[in-house]
């Protein structure tokens, strides 16, 4: 029987998994060295459904999926009964970044990381730190996000205070931080991230068509939005979905001919709105004026 470990606000789901299975087996492994039987782990990390994830962390099916996961963030522009936890396909979102860290590097927040252990008793990882791009704390304003280095996802074994120190900020990282269509795209993907609206791409085209003619660009949207963010930020953003992508002029064109397969993601939609609008209010209203949820 499995001791109740609740999961906490914006607790990012895998690592809470392996939370769980610090709380049942109390013997803390040593950093970088597991002792931690594969059989064992396999089970919490392979084998546990996002259905089992509910019970066990004691939060609604949707919920989970909307506060604890990525999921809406990296999925369809249109999300599916099952994306927005109405119904259950264990074997899609398994596959998918929900359950898996999607940048090169964990990351964590020093003060959330004090903040956490002074309210709740333990300091956890949090979903909103792992979203690709994002550098600053959503939370404490001007806080630069610290990065653990990914290998294997092993870093979710320990909690952030255990791992702190280990923790790296790099000097791009603070120009990144001041740069303001990233201030801009960090605060759209944030609330694109949880929301649960619908959008279409045949009517994400000619807004984003007559908002390019605004800067008197006619087309080459790709071009004119690549133009306005720094190389390094767009390479490390896009290698989060495409490991394979060796220059950020491919990867975004790449990624923006997926309107013509219907196939868009909602990280393409917030780094386009960012540069397309001048402010995150302004460009979250356009977005969600186009929802076409029944």
């Amino acid at each position: 029987m499995l001791a109740v470990l609740k999961i906490l606000p914006n607790e990012f789901a895998p690592a809470y998994i392996k939370a769980l299975f610090r709380f049942n087996h109390p013997r803390p492994p040593r950093y970088r060295d597991l002792h931690v039987p594969w059989s064992l782990r396999k089970w919490y990390v392979g084998n546990c459904s996002i259905g089992d994830l509910s019970l066990l962390g004691g939060v609604p099916l949707r919920d989970l999926l909307k506060e604890h996961t990525l999921l809406h963030f990296f999925n369809d522009l249109a999300l599916s009964k099952h994306q927005r936890g109405e119904s259950v396909d264990d074997s899609t979102i398994a596959s998918s970044p929900v359950m898996h860290l999607p940048r090169q590097q964990a990351f964590l927040c020093p003060c959330c990381v004090e903040n956490d252990i002074d309210r709740f008793g333990r300091s956890y990882w949090h979903a909103d730190h792992q979203l690709p791009g994002i550098y600053e704390c959503p939370t404490h304003e001007g806080a630069s996000l610290r990065a653990v280095d990914n290998w294997d996802h092993q870093e979710f074994w320990f909690s952030p205070g255990e791992i702190q120190l280990e923790s790296f900020v790099q000097p791009g990282w603070l120009e990144w931080m001041r740069h303001d269509v990233i201030h801009c795209y960090e605060a759209i993907a944030f609330f694109m991230a949880r929301w649960e609206g619908n959008l279409n791409r045949h009517d994400l085209v000619p807004l984003f068509r007559s908002r390019l003619s605004k800067f008197g660009v006619r087309s080459d949207l790709p071009h004119f939005v690549m133009s306005k963010y720094p190389d390094a930020w767009l390479e490390s953003l896009i290698a989060s979905w495409n490991k394979t992508v060796t220059s950020p002029r491919y990867g975004l064109t790449a990624l923006s001919n997926t309107f013509g397969i219907n196939r868009a993601r909602r990280v393409f939609v917030c780094v386009v709105a960012a540069v397309l609008w001048p402010t995150p209010t302004e460009g979250i209203a356009a977005l969600t004026a186009l929802d076409i949820t029944d």
